[in-house]
């Protein structure tokens, strides 16, 4: 065998070790992304969540998560990363409740890309790398960012790729709104699923804040096609909780602090705090 011959069959080796070290889940790549991440249990819950909507076609589900679970960076800045990695012709779209913190994420994204080439198995495209929307090198993969009322043209999101939608409501301002959650529900509707190409996923990840929310308009749909997976800030009785704690247990973040702390500590009418960490419309008193 040549010199080169020799080369390449060991270049090809080390590139197929490279796949077979690769993370197998969005949870697996932040944890060698990002120093001292950690995957407690509803982390690892997103990230089951998001796999299956980037793996599987034509997923559609809704997230109710309380406040600092450690959601954001997990599925807006490492799960594009996870499914561009799977293919590096997929299409992502990740909004979130203004065009702002969206590209804070997007550029944390595009920033681990950099550092983190070589176990991505991509780079970015140097010529189209502008924050909002970029491109992988020599592929038609790439990720569009933007707030959820900003116009999202000229992109759609691939089978392979996904939509995300985190925090889509920033306030209890704009929760108390019906004109504003009337809105925020024909936006969604009329411009972001038509986006979506064939046997792509949907992923949304918001805490609830009023029965007819984003959440709660979709899966009181007929015949809705949206799957509920619900983790209460602290686990209650009669309360839907995909994490199966034992009633009183709390979230614990991924900073490994306790989020139902400060739902403890709510006053009985507050209905749009309880909303909040309990998950449902049902508000019901800590």
């Amino acid at each position: 065998m040549t010199l080169t011959a020799r080369a390449l069959v060991d270049v090809l080796a080390l590139s197929a070790a490279r796949r077979r070290c690769r993370p197998s889940s969005p949870a697996a790549l932040a944890k060698r992304l990002i120093p001292d991440y950690r995957i407690v249990p509803t982390v690892a819950l997103i990230s089951d969540v998001l796999l299956d909507a980037i793996t599987q076609p034509d997923r559609r589900y809704v997230l109710s998560t309380p406040p600092r679970s450690g959601k954001s960076l997990l599925a807006s800045v490492v799960a594009p990363l996870f499914a561009l990695m799977l293919d590096n012709d997929a299409s992502i779209i990740v909004k979130s409740y203004a065009d702002t913190l969206a590209l804070e994420h997007s550029g944390a994204a595009r920033r681990l890309v950099t550092e983190h080439a070589e176990l991505l198995g991509f780079e970015v495209d140097q010529s189209k790398s502008a924050v909002d929307r970029w491109l992988v090198s020599g592929r038609r993969g790439g990720v569009l960012s933007g707030g959820i009322l900003s116009a999202t043209t000229g992109f759609g999101v691939s089978c392979g790729g996904v939509m995300i939608v985190d925090d889509p409501i920033k306030s209890v301002v704009e929760a108390d709104s019906p004109a504003y959650r009337r809105r925020l529900l024909s936006a969604f509707r009329a411009d972001l699923m038509s986006r979506l190409h064939p046997r792509a996923g949907v992923v949304i990840i918001s805490s609830r804040w009023a029965a007819d929310d984003l959440i709660g308009s979709l899966i009181s749909e007929d015949d809705t096609r949206w799957c509920h997976v619900n983790t209460p800030a602290i686990a209650t009785a009669g309360v839907p909780d995909a994490l199966n704690r034992v009633p009183g247990t709390a979230v614990v973040s991924a900073d490994h602090q306790h989020t139902g702390a400060s739902a403890r500590q709510q006053p009985r009418a507050a209905a749009p705090s309880n909303a909040t960490a309990s998950g449902s419309a049902m508000a019901r008193p800590w």
